[in-house]
């Protein structure tokens, strides 16, 4: 299945890489039902080559509850009866802190 992509200016791509030339790795994350902040950690240079074309995320992690728990109940994003799957996520530059 193709992704759609973005383009994101060479400015920022250039201001981002200056931003992260001391860093060998990028948390990349988003929030679950919980409030709580699932993340991944990837390496620099791949964090670099997906931000125009995406990254796979998996679901379970935002079907987790607080306790690492699957829920139960029925979730469009992950649970005990349909199990996971690749979301399909890019890095929102606006959030980089």
């Amino acid at each position: 299945m193709a992704h759609p992509t973005v383009t994101i200016p060479k400015a920022q791509l250039d201001e981002l890489t200056l931003e992260l030339r001391d860093d060998n790795r990028v948390k990349v994350a988003g929030v679950d039902l919980d409030g709580i902040l699932r993340g991944k950690i990837m390496a620099k240079s791949k964090f670099l080559s997906v931000l125009e074309s995406g990254f796979g995320f998996c679901s379970v992690v935002f079907g987790w509850d607080m306790h690492d728990k699957t829920y139960e109940e029925e979730l469009s994003v992950s649970n005990a009866a349909n199990g996971s799957y690749t979301l399909w996520k890019r890095a929102g530059l606006h959030d980089i802190e």
